[in-house]
Formats: C-alpha cells, structure tokens, sequence
C-alpha cells in the first residue's frame, strides 16, 4: 500500500527497504506510517513548518490586499498604519517591531536543531 506523504517528502528521503521490512515484521499501513515514515521524516516536516511560519508571519502583500477591517489587521500592517497615520515616535515603533519579532524568535530557538538539520541534509544522496 502506498505512503500518503511518499511522494509529497520526496521518494529519495526513505531507503526502499524500510516499508517492506516494517510490512514483513507484520506492521500495517498506520503503523509503518506512524513508526517508520513520519519518524524519518520528522525533520523535513518541522522544517516546512518553521518556514511556513516564517511566511505568514511576515505576510504583508497579501494582508494589505485582502483585509479591508482595520480591527482584522496584521501586525506588520499595524506597524506601517501607525508609521504613516501618526508622527512617527521610532522609539514605539522599534519596540512595537521587537515584540513582533518574540514570537518567530521563540519558533526558531525551539526548533533551531531540527531545522538546520533538515536544510543540511535536504540535499543529500544515499
């Protein structure tokens, strides 16, 4: 039976025996999915996570297009309407923009060793 992920994480990233020894152990389709396929592929996942994130956090083009409720804003879109409505007190702004920043911080320094793990070896060959 085929992985659901196999083709999503790239055929590459399981040995072709795994499945097939999991299968001959008398493992089925949800136990060689959640022992064998997801546990190797744990760092590739939080690395897509991490840098979705990454992604919507600091999502300003589309935010900017799509909400039109001033109350639904982003906090990157508040930054720029408090920069352009008001006199612009930097030292606010500043620390506005580092408390933005604690939550993408705290992502990083929690998953730091399973993302640079899964970037250094997203390119490698068996």
């Amino acid at each position: 039976m085929p992985v659901p992920c196999n083709d999503t994480l790239g055929p590459s990233l399981l040995p072709g025996g795994l499945r097939g020894s999991a299968r001959l152990d008398g493992a089925g389709s949800w136990e060689i999915l959640r022992k064998v396929v997801i546990l190797l592929s744990r760092r590739p996942i939080i690395t897509v996570l991490v840098l979705t994130f990454l992604t919507t956090w600091t999502a300003f083009i589309g935010s900017l297009i799509f909400i039109n409720n001033q109350s639904q804003f982003t906090l990157s879109l508040g930054l720029e309407q408090y920069q352009s409505m008001h006199f612009t007190a930097y030292n606010y702004l500043m620390a506005a923009s580092m408390i933005s920043m604690v939550p993408t911080l705290m992502l990083f320094v929690s998953a730091q060793r399973h993302l640079v793990r899964g970037i250094a070896f997203s390119g490698l060959k068996n």
